[in-house]
């Protein structure tokens, strides 16, 4: 998230590699974004508001990432099927 921020920083115009990243971090954290991501304000540091949205402790933490990972997967192989039926 580190390397995002920096990145982002020189950036105002996202390409569609920064975009994907920026949606997930928007809506993580209910953050505003333009759907084009121009002239976005998401060169900050958002890593201690993440980790409380997260959770706070490991445990919670890890519990919740490993959650959206399965969710993340899940949808991918629904929209696979989709697209294969």
């Amino acid at each position: 998230m580190l390397r995002h921020e920096e990145e982002w920083q020189r950036t105002r115009d996202a390409d569609r590699r920064q975009l994907s990243s920026m949606r997930v971090l928007a809506s993580v954290l209910a953050l505003s974004l333009a759907a084009d991501g121009k002239d976005h304000k998401m060169g900050e540091n958002f890593c201690p508001a993440v980790l409380t949205t997260l959770g706070g402790t490991f445990d919670s933490i890890s519990a919740n990432v490993f959650a959206f990972a399965q969710d993340m997967g899940a949808r991918v192989e629904a929209r696979e099927h989709a697209a294969g039926s």
